[in-house]
């Protein structure tokens, strides 16, 4: 499927926001062991990380 296909699919779709989190972290802090609710969008604003998903 090319990225135009998918982008006629999704202007279709219907989404549900379940829940909206605000986390803060602080340089060199690590977030262990959480659950996403739902399918997931992650949006990083400022600054590096390195995300990690299992399953």
């Amino acid at each position: 499927m090319t990225l135009e296909e998918h982008i006629l699919l999704w202007n279709h779709a219907a989404v549900k926001i379940l829940d909206i989190r605000h986390v803060i972290m602080n340089p060199g802090q690590i977030l262990q062991d959480y659950l996403l609710p739902a399918s997931s969008f992650i949006c990083g604003v400022r600054g590096t990380a390195t995300l990690q998903l299992a399953r």
